[in-house]
């Protein structure tokens, strides 16, 4: 038996954008970046304030 998670930096960039735009911009002028860590494998996803701007241009 193996345990595999199947978590990458693309499906929590899809979670981020869920979140909506509003919620993203807040998290910038807030945070300035954002740390996600996954649930199931502790993998933590780093994105600086530049990739959130990206993120929210992509929308």
């Amino acid at each position: 038996m193996e345990y595999r998670c199947y978590c990458s930096r693309e499906r929590v960039e899809r979670a981020l954008i869920s979140m909506g735009r509003e919620e993203l911009e807040d998290m910038i002028k807030e945070q300035g970046q954002a740390d996600l860590s996954c649930q199931f494998c502790d993998e933590i996803y780093h994105f600086s304030k530049e990739d959130l701007d990206a993120l929210l241009a992509a929308m």
